[in-house]
């Protein structure tokens, strides 16, 4: 009888054991699993901030495409506004360029109240900040250009022909031609 007593009682101390053994790596398991899970969910956070990053860059990007667009499409219509003052019909113009003379006839449109604008501006400026004539042997600057005056003069394209040693573009761009050596 006392062997069967010493021989429950080191069971009972080796069942006590082992449940504190599983119980420890169980403890160690579940801080892993919670240190793994934190690390989980603080990445699903940069996750989501890395998308907002990317969409704000896609729509910062979208703007100014747009805006480089809206303006190089501003200089084509200038260029088929002044193709049109020269004298040109709206559906050669059309033609020539393969847009729909309702294309055409829009940008043109555009074009007009663009320069409408433009002037308008000019004539509210101040005097010092007017627009001087120029000779028409002067080059014509990158900021008469930018501000759409693309003939040498500075003034609006009249269509007459350029100076002497100067070229104009499809578009009435000018610029001094550079004597060749």
């Amino acid at each position: 009888m006392v062997r069967k007593k010493a021989a429950a009682i080191v069971a009972r101390r080796e069942a006590r054991e082992r449940l504190a053994r599983e119980r420890a790596e169980q403890a160690e398991r579940d801080r892993k699993n919670e240190a793994d899970l934190i690390d989980y969910l603080v990445l699903e956070q940069e996750i989501a901030t890395a998308d907002s990053d990317r969409d704000a860059v896609i729509r910062s990007a979208r703007e100014r495409h747009q805006a480089v667009v809206q303006e190089l499409k501003l200089k084509q219509a200038g260029c088929l506004a002044r193709m049109s003052r020269r004298g040109e019909a709206l559906p050669v113009i059309a033609d020539r360029t393969g847009l729909t003379s309702r294309e055409a006839r829009r940008l043109i449109a555009a074009a007009s109240d663009q320069q409408s604008e433009d002037i308008s501006q000019a004539e509210a400026a101040p005097r010092s900040v007017r627009t001087v004539r120029r000779d028409r042997t002067a080059p014509a600057t990158v900021a008469g250009v930018r501000a759409g005056n693309s003939s040498v003069d500075g003034g609006a394209d009249d269509g007459a022909a350029p100076a002497a040693g100067t070229e104009r573009s499809a578009c009435g761009l000018t610029s001094t031609a550079e004597p060749r050596a």
